[in-house]
């Protein structure tokens, strides 16, 4: 069990010296409202979430893969990084214009939220159940939708 490690095993497994964990903790505690999990459960440290986003990204993908952790590792990053800089506005638009205001008002008349611009998310449009492969379109939530990227804001 991680909770466990040492230091060494800490620094085998997840590929980064504890003091290098304990730093990308704290940034990322300063932007993670670190609320409880449901059913009043105490929140996950975010030291742990930071260890599961890393095992998650390096260790696990390297033995499904059969690549070396430190492939598994490079390739991930370097892939997000390459995703972040030439694909974000691709993926991500934010509305303007009369899109925006109508946005905002949307948002406001469905949600009782003002201000919002738009969300990254998936929505759910519901549809009259399709007459071949109905099953194939029950969301989570048991009513039949198309799932379309909330950043569907795109004109």
């Amino acid at each position: 069990m991680v909770a466990q490690f040492g230091e060494i095993d800490v620094q085998w497994v997840f590929r980064l010296h504890p003091s290098a964990i304990a730093i990308v903790s704290r940034i990322i505690e300063t932007a993670v409202n670190n609320e409880p999990v449901p059913h009043g459960k105490p929140p996950v440290p975010v030291k742990k979430q930071v260890l599961m986003l890393l095992y998650y990204l390096w260790y696990q993908l390297a033995h499904t893969f059969g690549v070396s952790d430190s492939t598994a590792h490079q390739c991930t990053s370097k892939l997000i990084d390459v995703l972040y800089d030439h694909y974000r506005h691709v993926f991500i638009r934010w509305p303007t214009g009369d899109r925006l205001m109508q946005t905002t008002e949307d948002f406001r008349n469905k949600r009782e939220v003002d201000g919002v611009i738009g969300a990254i998310d998936v929505s759910h449009i519901p549809i009259s159940t399709p007459s071949t492969n109905g099953a194939g379109y029950v969301n989570r939530e048991g009513f039949h939708t198309l799932c379309h990227p909330a950043s569907s804001l795109h004109e």
